[in-house]
């Protein structure tokens, strides 16, 4: 998941992340890494949980006044075994949030099968955006749906919309996964 801040005056694109993927000294675990862009080291914190389990996870702006934030907020609730990990951290410069989103991303190796593991959909349930004055965003109306092309690689993804607090289209569940060039489009999960 990514909260995204407006470029400045050089180009720079404040990126602020919880990536989530395999842990790689247990297969029975998934890692959640914290990063943000603006710092040195941007690889912040990673906190493993089982990955049978469920999750809330929510990157949340904080000290913000009209236009910018100064800290930023992340939260990974596991919500099978009531634990929470939520911490601050204060940015190197105020911000200005531009966009949110989510992504199912694979570095593959040079020596690794296209298109990998198929058919294993990632769904995010009750997916919202609120702006950085607090509104919720309509998700049909602001999204949009990127697809970075990969070799050998096809994506398939699906998403459903329904009203939160009386903004319509504001909350979304997305499925996606990965599937051959040669093969059909897959059916909904």
């Amino acid at each position: 998941m990514h909260q995204w801040g407006l470029a400045n005056e050089s180009g720079w694109i404040p990126e602020n992340d919880i990536v989530i993927g395999p842990n790689s000294t247990s297969p029975n675990n998934v890692d959640f890494t914290i990063y943000i862009n603006s710092y040195a080291n941007p690889w912040i914190k990673t906190i493993s949980f089982s990955k049978r389990h469920n999750f809330k996870i929510s990157i949340k702006t904080v000290n913000s006044n009209d236009t910018e934030y100064s800290r930023v907020e992340f939260s990974i609730y596991d919500l099978t075994v009531n634990r929470q990990y939520t911490n601050q951290y204060a940015l190197p410069a105020t911000q200005t949030m531009d966009s949110a989103d989510i992504a199912l991303e694979k570095a593959y190796g040079t020596d690794e099968p296209r298109p990998g593991p198929v058919l294993e959909w990632r769904t995010v349930s009750s997916f919202h955006v609120y702006d950085q004055h607090g509104q919720i965003v309509d998700l049909a109306r602001s999204g949009v749906v990127m697809e970075w092309m990969t070799p050998g690689v096809q994506t398939a993804y699906y998403h459903d919309f329904k009203p939160l607090h009386g903004v319509e289209n504001a909350q979304g569940n997305f499925s996606m996964t990965r599937f051959s060039p040669e093969s059909s489009y897959p059916p909904h999960p």
